[in-house]
């Protein structure tokens, strides 16, 4: 089936998930200019990386999606938000191509990665514990004059903690 994804588009996964409404994001390009929650697709469904489910099919309009609350919308760059937007997509540069990348992806999928794998076999406070340790030393670098080190401490820390809202959700979707 061929499928031409469209901003507020909902979608079902080849796992059988469902996204939806799509939004348009270029900060990968126009490549996988298509966003949701976090994962990013091509015109086409392709999954960004290409280890995740790719979109199998569009759903009808009433569909609703299983995740994200409603509440989501899309924010243009400038405005009043401008500078989380910002911050926000460093953390997932530095997570998707910087350190993270390098160091822990294998060409797995974020959700495969030991940042999960990890949290799933030792508890969701592996994650809290982990974010608190990055804070407690960027902090440190803060007082040294270490400005960039700790921005990028404090920038993995909030990787960590999309990670635990990750879980949160998970758990939510299994009733856990």
């Amino acid at each position: 089936m061929s499928v031409q994804l469209r901003v507020g588009g909902r979608y079902r996964l080849t796992d059988g998930s469902k996204i939806g409404p799509m939004t348009e994001d270029h900060s990968l390009g126009l490549r996988y200019r298509f966003q949701h929650n976090g994962s990013f697709y091509s015109d086409q469904g392709e999954r960004f990386r290409g280890n995740g489910p790719n979109v199998a099919e569009e759903l009808p309009a009433e569909t609703s999606p299983e995740e994200p609350p409603a509440s989501v919308a899309v924010v243009e760059r400038e405005g009043d938000y401008a500078v989380l937007r910002d911050i926000l997509d460093e953390a997932f540069a530095q997570a998707a191509s910087g350190k993270g990348q390098e160091r822990h992806a294998n060409g797995q999928r974020f959700e495969d990665q030991p940042i999960l794998r990890i949290a799933q076999e030792e508890g969701a406070g592996f994650l809290t514990g982990q974010a608190k340790k990055k804070i407690t030393e960027a902090r440190g670098m803060v007082e040294r004059r270490q400005y960039g080190a700790a921005e990028r401490e404090f920038l993995g820390a909030i990787v960590y903690i999309a990670a635990r809202i990750h879980l949160l959700r998970q758990m939510k979707g299994s009733g856990a």
